[in-house]
């Protein structure tokens, strides 16, 4: 803190030379005269406020002064205070931790987890799990809780967790930064971790940075901070490099060269996380051109190995016990990597067009996300906004604005037994609009006459406001689900079930429209959609009271009451109701700042409004049978999975790979001859 105050005089001062050689020495006098006054009271009052946008909100002390000077001094008090903000903000939010965050971070997250355990209450004298006790005992971690100052980690501080991907290998990597207090106790207390099977953890010190190797994890710290990476064993190359690199890079090589985190004011929650979704989604982007050759070639296998199959297949070959031997000649081999897995899902799998599938991660160009998370008292509140260009968000302003009002739907939706109830008010013409060129793009390279048809009502399907409900009314029955939808402009659905009809693809009774168990069918200019329509005649209908007014306030709104799951339902088993018996109800909606529509709030309220909801849930998992020893037990047998030497795992996978003798090529088309016998 001393530094980044003694960092943020030597900046002020330099702007306050700035200033004065560009207001000539004739003002000189006059502005010293002005900060002695009045300078040190405005910088105390408004270092923590609002910075003043207009002339109103300048200092009263120019009134009566010179017209000439009175039109500069007020500008350069408004410039002084802000750059006293700005700088005060930069210094105070950036915690040393923050300089070995990558420039290149995709992910970043700030976790404030000794809060989070103060929240809980399990760390206060005589509420400490002895069952948690017990199970860091065995790996000799009982210090963390027992004396934490002895193990040299800070527990008053948060840590940081970060992620980023290497375009060149295509394989992601995390990161965690946490703050020590002293590297030598921390050292100490590493090297007697005791791992399950007698293994020993290796800790090593090199040129004042200590480390724990292993494959797939790397972890070094020295000074004040400590950074572990993570990444895939199979193609642990750079690891320790990359860790190296970031614990000991200079703080103007680190994140906050990135302007769009530095405006994420990643500060003041208990949780709190920054995603850079542009560079995700050009990273996607490319990684999915590259490639389409490959997975092209595995779907030309796929094709092929399936003709061939159902050749035999049909030709009742599958009788004979050769059969399944046959049809491995005919190999498919394995994606690479991530991309070429995705692309072969969306393409092979879900039909997508390549090309298509290739252009989806361009929708999220120029947008970052921010989600924070606060454990309160009685609730948990979560915050998750996204910022996009202008042009965008205008574009969603106007789906939103131009929205049909939710309460023409009202007097339809079911309000017996209700146990959940979410609404949204969208322009559906205009949203479909903004993907129109995508949508006539894959309509050209869909040779489907069934889709055709489905594609041509899409325009008009609704107009895009509508209420689901989910409802019990009978605890001896599983809950049904209504959608009501306004179709007052807009009756693509009704004009596509009408065709659908006619050609025998679905069943009509009077006015109802029969898919299996769910009902469709119109009253006015109301869909109303239902998975069990004898129940939904059955239900008092009509929305009214204090949900009424919320549901037409925002653009999406969303509400669930955990105690009526609980009353209305048998079908629970003994730890659901225990789950249950924590939670009261959540809502959720997307809040509505003037004209713009960018950011969900989501509010979950526990049934103990006493305590922290943290309290409860660390209550709860206390109660489940060896949870603690459980979750460490993972935790460390993971670890020593990594700390077995490599070359063992290596002879391994040696042994499990098929011999040259073994390999036989694709020889199917000599096979097909095999069955004219």
């Amino acid at each position: 803190m001393a530094a980044g105050r003694k960092n943020l005089d030597i900046i002020l001062e330099i702007y306050i030379v700035a200033i004065v050689f560009i207001f000539a020495e004739e003002q000189i006098n006059y502005l010293e005269e002005l900060m002695q006054e009045e300078v040190k009271e405005s910088m105390q009052e408004q270092v923590s406020e609002e910075i003043p946008t207009s002339e109103e909100e300048t200092p009263a002390v120019l009134e009566g002064k010179r017209k000439k000077k009175s039109a500069l001094i007020p500008v350069l008090i408004v410039l002084f205070i802000i750059i006293v903000v700005i700088a005060g903000y930069y210094f105070a939010t950036s915690s040393p931790q923050i300089r070995h965050i990558s420039k290149n971070a995709l992910v970043v997250a700030k976790i404030n987890l000794p809060q989070l355990l103060n929240k809980t209450g399990a760390m206060k004298k005589g509420d400490i799990n002895e069952d948690l006790i017990s199970a860091l005992e065995e790996y000799n971690l009982e210090a963390l809780i027992k004396d934490p100052r002895s193990t040299g980690l800070i527990t008053t501080k948060p840590s940081y967790l970060f992620g980023e991907f290497d375009t060149k290998k295509n394989l992601p990597y995390i990161f965690m930064v946490m703050p020590i207090a002293n590297a030598e106790k921390v050292y100490n207390f590493t090297k007697n971790i005791a791992l399950p099977g007698g293994k020993d953890l290796s800790v090593s010190k090199k040129s004042n940075i200590y480390e724990i190797d292993l494959n797939g994890l790397s972890c070094m710290w020295t000074g004040k901070s400590m950074l572990i990476g993570i990444t895939d064993p199979s193609n642990d190359n750079d690891l320790s490099k990359k860790v190296k690199t970031y614990l000991t890079q200079d703080k103007s090589a680190c994140i906050l060269a990135n302007k769009d985190f530095r405006s994420s004011k990643l500060r003041g929650h208990d949780i709190t996380l920054w995603a850079n979704l542009d560079g995700m989604a050009r990273i996607a982007q490319k990684g999915l051109k590259d490639a389409q050759g490959n997975v092209e070639r595995i779907i030309s296998q796929y094709k092929q190995r399936e003709m061939y199959r159902n050749y035999y297949y049909e030709s009742d070959y599958r009788y004979y016990y050769d059969y399944w031997d046959i049809m491995d000649q005919f190999r498919v081999d394995d994606p690479e990597n991530v991309f070429e897995s995705v692309l072969l899902g969306l393409t092979y799998d879900a039909k997508i067009p390549m090309n298509t599938a290739i252009d989806l991660p361009t929708e999220l160009y120029n947008t970052f996300l921010s989600f924070s998370a606060d454990f309160d008292k009685g609730k948990l509140v979560s915050s998750v906004k996204f910022e996009t260009t202008q042009e965008k968000q205008k574009k969603l302003e106007s789906v939103i604005n131009d929205a049909v009002n939710v309460k023409d739907l009202y007097p339809y939706v079911p309000t017996e037994g209700l146990i959940m109830l979410s609404s949204v008010k969208t322009n559906y013409p205009k949203l479909y609009a903004l993907s129109e060129k995508r949508i006539d793009k894959l309509l050209k390279s869909i040779d489907n006459p069934e889709i055709s048809k489905l594609m041509k009502h899409l325009n008009k399907l609704a107009d895009g406001s509508g209420i689901i409900a989910v409802n019990i009314l009978d605890e001896k029955e599983p809950p049904f689900i209504t959608l009501v939808a306004s179709v007052k402009n807009n009756k693509g659905v009704q004009d596509l079930l009408k065709e659908m009809n006619r050609e025998g693809r679905l069943r009509k009774d009077g006015k109802y429209y029969y898919f299996g168990n769910l009902a469709v069918f119109f009253e006015d200019n109301v869909m109303i959609c239902t998975t069990n329509n004898n129940n939904y005649k059955k239900s008092n209908r009509g929305l009214e009271g204090t949900l009424a007014r919320k549901m037409n306030k925002n653009p999406f709104n969303m509400t669930m009451n955990f105690t009526a799951i609980k009353d209305l339902t048998d079908e629970l088993s003994d730890e659901e109701e225990d789950a249950l018996d924590l939670l009261d109800k959540l809502n959720a909606l997307v809040k509505t700042n003037g004209n713009t529509s960018n950011e969900l709030k989501v509010e979950l309220t526990f049934s103990d409004k006493k305590h922290n909801c943290l309290k409860p849930i660390n209550e709860y998992l206390n109660d489940r049978d060896d949870f603690w020893k459980g979750i460490m037990g993972e935790i460390m047998y993971s670890v020593r999975y990594l700390a077995e030497r490599e070359d063992e795992y290596q002879r391994n996978e040696r042994l499990l790979e098929p011999t040259d003798e073994s390999t036989v090529e694709e020889t199917a088309p000599v096979y097909a001859d095999t069955l004219s016998y």
